[in-house]
C-alpha cells in the first residue's frame, strides 16, 4: 500500500477545523498561491515552492477567486471587489454583502446576505458580470454552499431543510437532488459530495442529476475536499483522513514531523491540499493553515 505524508508550507493563519478549498481563504492560479493572513490582515501571493512571498493588499480578504490576471474577493465588510494579481487596479463590483463567491467565465455568482436577516432578498442567489454590470437575481430560495459547474449552480436550499438543489445559471430550471440535510458541498466532475447532517455528518455523494446516491464512510466529519481520486476529510477528533471517491481504502494521513524535514524536501509532484494542523510534534504550536503537496514517498 502506498504511504504518503503531507508536506506543508506554514502560512500562520489561525482557523477552525477545516480543509480549505479554492474560493475561501486561498486560491491557486498558475505557479502562485494567493492567501489571506489574519495575523496581519494582508493578502499575500507566494510561489508554490514557498519562494517570492509578497504582500499585495492590506486588509482581510475572503472567498478568494483568481481567474487570469484578476483576483475576486470580499473584504472584511463582505463587499465584493476585484483587483489585479499584482495588487493594483482595485475596483468595487457592488455595495452589498456577498457570500460564497464563485467566479465562472464572465460572471461572479454570490449569495446576498445580511447577518440580521432584515434586508430584502437576504440569502438569495445572484450573479453579476466581472465588470460590475448586469446584476441579476437567479432564484428566490435561501441558499448556501453554492458551487458553479457548466450551466448549473448547485446549492443547499434552506427554504426546504438544506436539501441539495441545482438551478440553471439563468434561473429557468430548478431541481431538487436529494432529501438529506446537506453541508460542505463540493461538486467535482460528475458527482456532488456532501456531509449528511441527518446522519451525523457522514460523507455522501450523488450524481449531478440526483441519481446514484451513495454513502462513503461512517465517520463524523467536519470538512471535506476532493483531489483527484481521493476524498480528504477531518474527523471529529481533528485527524486528517482520506479515502477513495468510491469510499474504499480509508486511511489517516501522516503529517511531517519536523520543520527541517519539510525544508529538506523539494515539492515537485502531486496535488495541493490545505488544512488545519494543530501541531507538528512541537515545532508549531499555533492553529495554522498548512498548505502543501501530497507526495508519494513509498510504494
Amino acid at each position: 500500500m502506498n504511504q504518503e505524508k503531507l508536506f506543508n508550507i506554514d502560512f500562520n493563519i489561525p482557523v477552525l477545523n477545516n480543509i480549505l478549498i479554492k474560493g475561501e481563504a486561498f486560491a491557486i492560479e498558475g505557479d502562485y498561491i494567493y492567501y489571506c493572513c489574519s495575523d496581519d490582515e494582508k493578502l499575500y501571493k507566494i510561489r508554490n515552492d514557498g519562494t517570492e512571498k509578497q504582500s499585495i493588499y492590506n486588509g482581510i480578504c475572503q472567498y478568494i477567486n483568481v481567474l487570469g490576471d484578476w483576483i475576486y474577493f470580499t473584504n472584511d465588510d463582505d463587499i465584493l471587489y476585484k483587483m489585479n494579481t499584482n495588487g493594483k487596479e482595485k475596483q468595487i463590483l457592488n455595495n452589498e454583502i456577498c457570500w460564497d463567491i464563485n467566479v465562472n467565465g464572465d460572471w461572479v455568482y454570490y449569495i446576498k446576505w445580511d447577518g440580521q436577516h432584515i434586508i430584502r432578498d437576504c440569502g438569495m442567489l445572484y450573479k453579476i458580470q466581472t465588470d460590475g454590470t448586469k446584476k441579476q437575481k437567479i432564484i428566490y430560495d435561501i441558499c448556501k454552499s453554492i458551487n458553479v459547474l457548466d450551466n448549473f449552480v448547485y446549492y443547499t436550499n434552506w427554504n426546504n431543510g438544506a436539501k441539495l438543489y441545482r438551478v440553471t445559471v439563468d434561473g429557468t430550471e430548478n431541481q431538487k437532488l436529494n432529501d438529506d440535510m446537506s453541508h460542505c458541498v463540493k461538486v467535482v466532475n460528475n458527482w456532488v459530495y456532501y456531509m449528511n447532517c441527518n446522519e451525523q455528518q457522514k460523507i455522501y455523494k450523488i450524481h449531478l442529476d440526483g441519481t446514484e446516491r451513495q454513502k462513503l464512510n461512517n465517520d463524523t466529519c467536519y470538512s471535506i475536499n476532493i483531489i483527484g481520486d481521493w476524498v480528504y476529510y477531518i474527523k471529529s477528533n481533528g485527524e486528517l483522513y482520506k479515502m477513495r471517491t468510491d469510499g474504499t481504502n480509508n486511511q489517516p494521513i501522516e503529517n511531517i514531523e519536523t520543520e527541517k524535514e519539510f525544508k529538506d524536501r523539494v515539492l515537485e509532484n502531486g496535488d495541493w491540499i490545505c488544512c488545519e494542523c494543530k501541531a507538528l510534534n512541537g515545532w508549531n504550536k499555533k492553529n495554522c493553515i498548512k498548505c502543501g503537496k501530497i507526495l508519494e514517498i513509498e510504494k
